[in-house]
């Protein structure tokens, strides 16, 4: 039998009824059928591009279980083996139910007692299937907006990281850039005290040459770590990218 048909069978005939006229309804609906003939396959219904699974089935009437001498002996043989609890009956009462992993609060299930059949319930199940179409619509919809908000918080967040990070970047590149600049400053503080001393005529030729080789290189070197001498250099890593 169908994997969502679960009648016993006393019960099929009817039950096969209750679904042909519950098929007529849904078409006439504009709702698609969908059951595969193949072995276990699932009944859906398609309305609106959703698609809701469709089951009937016999409700059952569950008693508790008394054990049989048997089940106990065996209880008591097998420590690990338990009678079961429950018996269950047939009751030749159905009901439809619909099946979909979305929870909303729409109804799915319509059952039928002694006093009102099923069949006299179908115009409420077609109903009740576009219902639950709606509400697992506005349940995606929902999700779909949480989602996109989520997704734009994320976006918010990466560019608020990027815009930190470029800006620690630039900071380290200005702050390299003082202290260079610094640094030139003294060392060209350092050449004109150098020079202007009033101690260079102590001190011999060579010892004067050699203190005049120094002052040629602090020149030189202050030059080439002072970010005013090379703009270009600063701009480049300022505003490099990657």
């Amino acid at each position: 039998m169908a994997s969502q048909l679960h009648v016993t069978e006393a019960t099929l005939p009817r039950a096969l009824q209750i679904l042909d006229a519950a098929f007529v309804a849904l078409e006439e609906r504009g709702m698609q059928i969908v059951w595969p003939n193949e072995e276990n396959a699932s009944l859906h219904v398609v309305c609106e591009g959703e698609n809701v699974g469709f089951a009937l089935e016999e409700i059952l009437d569950r008693k508790a279980h008394a054990p049989t001498e048997q089940e106990e002996a065996r209880h008591k043989r097998d420590y690990w083996w338990s009678p079961p609890k429950w018996d269950y009956q047939p009751t030749g009462l159905l009901r439809i139910c619909l099946l979909n992993g979305e929870t909303t609060g729409a109804r799915r299930t319509w059952s039928e007692r002694k006093e009102r059949s099923l069949e006299s319930q179908l115009g409420a199940v077609v109903l009740g299937i576009g219902t639950l179409v709606e509400s697992i619509k506005k349940v995606e919809a929902e999700r779909q907006r949480w989602r996109d908000e989520w997704a734009a918080k994320e976006r918010r967040q990466q560019e608020e990281r990027r815009q930190q990070e470029e800006f620690t970047r630039k900071s380290e590149v200005v702050r390299k850039a003082a202290q260079a600049l610094h640094e030139s400053q003294l060392v060209r503080k350092l050449a004109v005290c150098l020079g202007n001393s009033s101690h260079l005529h102590n001190l011999p030729f060579e010892s004067f040459q050699q203190m005049q080789a120094i002052l040629e290189w602090c020149s030189e070197y202050a030059d080439r770590i002072d970010p005013t001498c090379h703009p270009d250099v600063l701009v480049r890593d300022f505003c490099k990218t990657g």
